[in-house]
C-alpha cells in the first residue's frame, strides 16, 4: 500500500458520530471517579483515528485535552485540517 495526498475516507462527521456514540458509553460505564473529561476522550479519540491533526492541535490554543466542553473554534480548526 502506498501513500497518497487523497482525502481520508473516514470523514470528520463520521468521527463526531462515532465520538458521540463512544463518549455516551463511556459515561454508561465508567464509575465516576475515572470519567475522562469531554476534551480528553475527544483528544485520545483523535490521537487514535488522526494523528496528524491531533499533534496539530496539540499544546495549542484548539487542544481540547484539558476542557469539559469542545468550542465551536476546535470543530472549525479540525475539519480543516482533516
Amino acid at each position: 500500500m502506498t501513500l497518497t495526498d487523497e482525502p481520508p475516507r473516514y470523514s470528520y462527521n463520521a468521527f463526531l458520530a462515532d465520538f458521540a456514540i463512544q463518549y455516551e458509553a463511556h459515561m454508561r460505564v465508567t464509575p465516576p471517579n475515572k470519567l475522562l473529561r469531554l476534551g480528553q476522550f475527544y483528544f485520545t479519540m483523535l490521537l487514535a483515528i488522526r494523528p496528524d491533526v491531533a499533534d496539530s492541535i496539540a499544546g495549542s490554543e484548539f487542544d481540547p485535552f484539558y476542557h469539559d466542553e469542545l468550542s465551536s473554534e476546535l470543530h472549525d480548526k479540525v475539519e480543516l485540517l482533516w
